[in-house]
């Protein structure tokens, strides 16, 4: 007795992929479980079907100006430097700045260090211009030295755009980029780079953030041991893998190179050896498009320890005193004891103090000037660290008749925190939704930055759906935050 291919019918289930009616399956472009089926009359049979992983593609980051300028050079007369205000980096903590003239030139050229494109197939960046507007042009070299060139796909403009050129056939270097004004020029004028990256398969064009999971956010170790953190995480609407070296690892504030590795999408961070007390861990997670994602994790090895008179029975008291062993924040002493304060609205002045020692800013410089109307109300304590703030642009005062006031000791909202890390976290998270029954009365001004501090989860809404931007916030909750930053 025999059967004609015809009488088998196929189906899947699970979105694992499709199959044909000639029982040929395809695998779906993600990870998925489900059933691959064959029914022949009332007769039916199915298996199990388990769909992995694939690696992601070949890809490299030519620049992304987190350290310096990646060895760029620029023609005679252009001026080269790395630039971090928030305004002028699209991904991450730094961008290429090119100041020239645009009236004495019609263009300039920048110079890469050679980089292999003999098995790339795209090229794609981030650009914006100030005061001339122009397009750019991709050089390259071929096997015997000859130039090849490609147009990236859209003239640059006062805002960031993502641009991407195809590699032309026999193309084996990528050697720099060329720009040519469109219209008149104006004196002063910039041109903004930052995340240059070659890729094999397709243009890394992708603006969904890496999705990363830890198994677990609270975790107890024995003391002197290492504590070692589980979860996943992938990238490109979860179809690859993070890459290990685009993990950036943080215990206790300080980076910790190589503390992450890959397994397919599993990931897991291996602490140092931690001592007594509570330990922070961060993960900052990039894709290769420089999208990211941020998770946290508190580790107490042994008990939490109690620096503070006051702390024993709080809930922020791992916090305090992990801050308080790293010098970012103190306490005050009263009849022999220190005292932490945890329920203590904090004031701007505390809060000056205790961003310039999270940055390591310096605090050495206290002009007798600092630019505010009252600042002979900032006392002497926190003088170097207002001006320090002041001059890294994270924390600036409030206007009123035409004068500009730091107002030392009012107290801390929680949007004007949320403003000022937002200002020092990288550029890149996903912006969110702010769905709080009380976003509309978010100021305008902070929008952008509670969007940021929300997505990278520095801070979050209460179990009431509100975010209470307007609200003050404590001593302790700010340690939280800031052990986790």
């Amino acid at each position: 007795m025999g059967a004609a291919d015809s009488c088998f019918k196929w189906s899947v289930s699970g979105d694992v992929g499709a199959v044909n009616a000639d029982g040929v399956f395809t695998a779906g472009s993600r990870m998925a479980s489900g059933t691959l089926t064959c029914s022949y009359g009332s007769v039916s049979k199915s298996i199990s079907v388990n769909v992995g992983m694939g690696d992601a593609q070949s890809a490299h980051t030519v620049a992304d100006f987190e350290i310096g300028l990646n060895n760029l050079t620029a023609s005679d007369g252009v001026t080269l430097s790395r630039v971090t205000d928030y305004t002028s980096v699209a991904r991450g903590t730094g961008s290429l700045q090119a100041i020239w003239n645009g009236t004495g030139t019609d263009g300039f050229t920048i110079s890469v260090p050679a980089a292999d494109a003999s098995s790339m197939k795209h090229l794609t960046l981030w650009a914006h211009s100030r005061n001339t507007a122009g397009t750019l042009t991709v050089v390259f070299a071929d096997a015997e030295g000859n130039e090849l060139t490609a147009p990236l796909s859209a003239a640059t403009g006062n805002s960031w755009k993502q641009l991407t050129a195809s590699v032309p056939d026999g193309a084996q270097q990528f050697t720099g980029l060329r720009f040519d004004k469109s219209g008149a020029g104006s004196g002063g004028s910039a041109l903004y780079l930052d995340q240059i990256v070659l890729s094999a398969d397709h243009a890394v064009t992708n603006t969904d953030a890496p999705s990363v999971k830890l198994n677990t956010t609270s975790a107890t170790v024995s003391i002197g041991t290492n504590a070692a953190l589980s979860g996943t995480a992938t990238m490109e609407n979860g179809k690859y893998p993070v890459r290990a070296s685009n993990i950036a690892v943080k215990v206790d504030g300080k980076a910790v190179p190589g503390a992450a590795v890959m397994s397919g999408s599993t990931m897991t961070i291996t602490t140092g050896t931690l001592s007594a007390g509570t330990h922070t861990v961060t993960a900052d997670v990039s894709d290769d498009a420089g999208n990211r994602t941020r998770v946290c994790a508190t580790v107490t090895a042994g008990s939490a320890s109690n620096v503070f008179a006051d702390t024993a029975s709080h809930w922020a008291n791992g916090y305090a005193s992990l801050l308080s062993t790293r010098g970012i924040m103190k306490g005050e002493t009263a009849n022999g004891s220190t005292y932490f304060r945890p329920n203590r609205n904090l004031t701007r002045q505390e809060f000056a103090v205790t961003m310039a020692r999270l940055l390591n800013l310096d605090t050495s410089i206290t002009s007798s000037t600092l630019g505010f109307a009252d600042e002979d109300s900032i006392p002497s304590w926190a003088r170097g660290a207002v001006a320090a703030v002041s001059r890294a642009n994270i924390m600036n005062g409030s206007g009123s008749n035409g004068k500009l006031y730091f107002n030392p000791q009012a107290t801390m909202t929680r949007t004007e925190v949320m403003t000022v890390i937002g200002r020092c976290l990288p550029r890149g998270y996903a912006a969110v939704s702010l769905n709080y029954t009380d976003a509309s009365v978010i100021p305008s001004w902070a929008t952008e930055r509670v969007k940021t501090c929300v997505s990278a989860g520095v801070i979050g809404g209460y179990s009431d759906g509100t975010i209470r931007p307007n609200g003050n916030i404590t001593r302790g909750e700010i340690a939280k935050i800031l052990a986790l930053f």
